[in-house]
């Protein structure tokens, strides 16, 4: 699976209409998360790691792309990415380096 590179626009639009736009400063919330991140604002997780809000918001957006690849629910993809985001803030710049870093025929030396 390779990280996509589809208009960015495409990730920004779900990202903008899940909460019209506070999800920008908010995240997106599901009563009951479990998750890593469960009821933490998107201005939370920026102060835990110390990172300014716009760079997680782009993190936040390229999230929502990929994690839309396990699920037809925006809502949900926005909270694994928060998830993920908690962990690592930049977690999806790493993922997008580490796919980007793959030749095919690499796994053959583990056969």
């Amino acid at each position: 699976m390779r990280f996509h590179r589809t208009n960015p626009l495409i990730a920004t639009n779900i990202y903008d209409a899940l909460s019209g736009g506070d999800i920008q400063q908010q995240g997106c919330f599901i009563p009951g998360w479990s998750g890593y991140s469960k009821e933490l604002t998107l201005t939370d997780i920026a102060r835990k790691h110390g990172v300014r809000l716009d760079f997680l918001q782009q993190q936040l957006a390229k999230g929502i792309q990929v994690e839309m690849e396990h699920t037809a629910n925006p809502v949900i993809a926005c909270r694994i990415a928060m998830d993920h985001i908690f962990e690592i803030p930049d977690y999806y710049d790493r993922l997008e380096a580490m796919e980007a870093s793959y030749t095919p025929g690499q796994a053959n030396r583990y056969r």
